[in-house]
């Protein structure tokens, strides 16, 4: 099972899709986009293996994913967004999920990279800020998993 802070860190950074969402003139890639942001924060904020929203959050991915390699004008990251996301789903089946975080937020990144690309929404500056702010929300959340803290704090005063 995917421990609690990874599945945190990664409903809290679905919404970064927002920002394709927000910014896309493409109908059809905005309502993938929006309900792959939905179903991505209710798959990893309610995660149970083999449910509707974790279905729902592959297929519109996918579908996203699809309507970048068809209708986007540079296909390079797809073969470094299938090698993050294989990566992470290898040590995701293995139960390596201190390396699995990481690849898929880095899958993610690629396409969230890739997203504002085909949105013409990619400023080098702006999209730098959207990474720092990316990492370090992935990161406070992470560090700061108020299960960890209760759990060593419980720990503790049955020791006394």
């Amino acid at each position: 099972m995917v421990p609690l802070s990874s599945r945190r860190v990664l409903a809290h950074t679905s919404v970064f899709m927002i920002v394709p969402f927000l910014t896309s003139t493409d109908p059809l890639f905005t309502l993938c986009i929006a309900l792959t942001c939905a179903f991505s924060v209710l798959h990893w904020g309610q995660y149970r293996i083999g449910s509707v929203y974790q279905a729902l959050d592959r297929a519109f991915s996918a579908m996203t994913i699809g309507i970048l390699v068809c209708r986007s004008s540079i296909l390079v990251p797809l073969p470094v967004l299938l090698g993050f996301f294989l990566a992470g789903r290898y040590c995701h089946n293995r139960g390596l999920f201190d390396y699995h975080l990481p690849l898929h937020l880095t899958f993610r990144g690629v396409a969230f990279w890739w997203c504002c690309h085909y949105c013409d929404h990619l400023d080098p500056t702006t999209f730098a800020v959207y990474i720092l702010i990316y990492i370090a929300q992935a990161y406070y959340i992470y560090s700061h998993e108020p299960t960890h803290r209760h759990v060593f704090v419980q720990k503790q005063e049955h020791k006394d």
